[in-house]
């Protein structure tokens, strides 16, 4: 079970003497605790990053800068409620583990887990695609219909290209 908490936040002022506000992230995964601090940009960044592949809840929008500490605690709250919905059935995407720092062992086994394998015994090449090829041969069976079936999906020839007449 994984879970997000955004407990607390503080104000921070840049170089530049202008005033932010830092949020505390605590993520509890199999035991253990781990904290990061982000600011509002860097879940705004990685919204973005979401949006791209995966569908995401409504997220909070930025304010005018506002260091009202009732509109800070209601960004925080949302904040959280957005981590809480982009992590679903403890399915962490790469892109929330990057951005909660979650250690390099956790990403592997991410990637092991949910990565995609397709792999054929037949060369592509080799299999006839030709609707138009009548001729039955002696060595066509049914994994080889299979086959042909899966690469034409995955493959969209040209019928003119495998047509031999």
């Amino acid at each position: 079970m994984v879970r997000v908490l955004i407990p607390s936040s503080y104000q921070c002022e840049s170089k530049k003497g202008n005033s932010f506000t830092v949020y505390c992230i605590e993520v509890y995964q199999n035991g253990k605790c781990y904290k990061v601090n982000r600011r509002y940009r860097d879940f705004y960044h990685l919204h973005r990053e979401m949006k791209k592949f995966y569908e995401t809840p409504e997220f909070p929008p930025k304010k005018v800068r506002n260091s009202n500490q009732k509109l800070i605690e209601q960004r925080r709250l949302a904040l959280e409620r957005y981590l809480q919905g982009v992590i679903k059935n403890d399915f962490i995407p790469k892109e929330m583990s990057e951005f909660l720092s979650l250690p390099q062992e956790k990403l592997e086994s991410h990637a092991l887990r949910h990565q995609s394998l397709i792999a054929f015994t037949t060369d592509y090449r080799s299999v006839n695609r030709s609707p138009c090829h009548s001729g039955s041969s002696s060595s066509s069976s049914l994994p080889d219909i299979v086959v042909k079936g899966t690469l034409d999906g995955f493959y969209s020839f040209d019928d003119d290209i495998y047509c031999k007449f």
